[in-house]
């Protein structure tokens, strides 16, 4: 077996199993799009400058622009340009969103970033994405992210070698508790990973498989390990690469424009491969 997200195909490329719901995924190149998106917010800006986007710079402001675009294209300019909400645990939401959305993203050790969205109109979306590296922890934690890992996602398998298999059940744990919002810490805890006792108590993983996500793998290319949690019912729509270029970006991301999932497939942006730095790591 490879080392890609699955023992099975990767989820952006299984025949759906049931509706999308009208979730969209993107995999963007957040240097590659530093220049046009300021090009387009300077000609466009988005409404009302939410005041939580001020200060941020480099790819997570770009990240929070992309976000913003895409959400204006989904659910609305007026809902896009609000200031964000911060959930029980953190998880950042919209006053009055018909639905869900999530990011996550690495940088490069060269410098050069990556970003993962997925939003839709449903209750509940968690994306994770993590770099190739190598991970060190002991025998016994590596097991029980493996354990929750595979029961979040109903059993599906894992990558055979260590640090892939690692990397791969992390992204679906970060990814689920993105999604059901209380956030890594707390899954960890909840699935008896680390600490432990109260309302975090580790839960019975052999009941996890009747739960209300379901985390799935996606395959993001070579040196990234990627997830999605969704609610259960509704399969992953296949991975978009958000291209570079303004008037590309202005066909997709136009409020107006194309609906969920249009366009064509394109390919990676550049710098995609290799070895990167995530913004959240085991251990």
């Amino acid at each position: 077996m490879s080392d890609r997200p699955s023992s099975g195909q990767p989820a952006s490329d299984r025949s759906s199993s049931g509706p999308t719901a009208g979730v969209e995924l993107w995999l963007a190149a957040l240097d590659d799009l530093a220049g046009p998106l300021s090009d387009i917010e300077r000609a466009d800006p988005l409404g009302r400058v939410a005041t939580d986007d001020d200060g941020l710079t480099g790819a997570r402001g770009v990240a929070r622009s992309l976000l913003r675009r895409l959400i204006a294209r989904t659910f609305g300019r007026a809902v896009a340009s609000l200031p964000f909400a911060a959930g029980p645990h953190g998880k950042p939401k919209l006053a009055g969103l018909g639905g869900d959305f999530n990011l996550a993203h690495t940088t490069t050790v060269d410098g050069r970033s990556h970003g993962l969205i997925g939003l839709g109109p449903v209750a509940a979306i968690g994306v994770d994405l993590e770099p190739q590296r190598i991970v060190r922890l002991d025998t016994r934690r590596r097991e029980l992210i493996i354990e929750a890992a595979l029961a979040v996602a109903d059993g599906v398998g894992l990558p055979d070698s260590d640090d892939a298999r690692i990397l791969q059940a992390w992204a679906r744990l970060e990814a689920w508790g993105k999604a059901d919002g209380r956030g890594i810490g707390r899954t960890l805890r909840h699935f008896g990973i680390w600490g432990g006792g109260g309302a975090d108590a580790p839960v019975d993983l052999g009941a996890r498989k009747s739960g209300a996500l379901v985390v799935h793998d996606v395959d993001a290319g070579a040196g990234l390990f990627a997830a999605v949690a969704l609610p259960r019912g509704v399969s992953p729509p296949k991975l978009l690469f958000m291209p570079t270029d303004v008037p590309s970006l202005l066909a997709i991301l136009d409020a107006s424009g194309p609906g969920a999932n249009s366009g064509v497939d394109l390919a990676p942006g550049a710098g995609q491969k290799g070895t990167v730095r995530s913004v959240a790591q085991p251990g």
